[in-house]
């Protein structure tokens, strides 16, 4: 089975605003998702008025694994500064999940179109 890296927040967001918050998160098993992007999409939950508690829960909800991000990946992202993704708004955190998903093998699932760029060396799946 080819791994996903989960980069988007539209399937937290989505459990964010359910009202069955065990449900909201279909298709996500076996995901995976870079720590640092973790934290960004736990701030934005609290941000969005979920409870800091539950939004802990809401990975575990969604069967999203976070792994590590350490010096490997940190270096990896280097790779991702260029014109390009300068030019679309890609942030360091974006870039940091594209060297994630490149390293670890995995399709990176988004739902942000900047990511259209061509040549980025990683399977993009957009959410919509």
């Amino acid at each position: 089975m080819h791994r996903k890296m989960i980069l988007a927040l539209a399937p937290l967001l989505a459990l964010a605003q359910s009202p069955d918050r065990q449900s909201a998160g279909g298709g996500t098993a076996a995901a995976q998702r870079p720590a640092g992007g973790s934290l960004a999409a736990l701030a934005v939950l609290q941000q969005k008025g979920m409870p800091q508690e539950d939004t802990i829960d809401s990975f575990e909800a969604l069967g999203i694994q976070v792994i590590p991000f350490g010096f490997s990946e940190a270096a990896a992202s280097a790779r991702f500064i260029t014109s390009a993704t300068i030019a679309q708004g890609l942030s360091l955190g974006d870039r940091a999940c594209l060297a994630t998903a490149q390293l670890r093998g995995a399709k990176a699932v988004t739902s942000d179109r900047a990511w259209r760029i061509p040549d980025l060396g990683v399977e993009i799946e957009f959410l919509r």
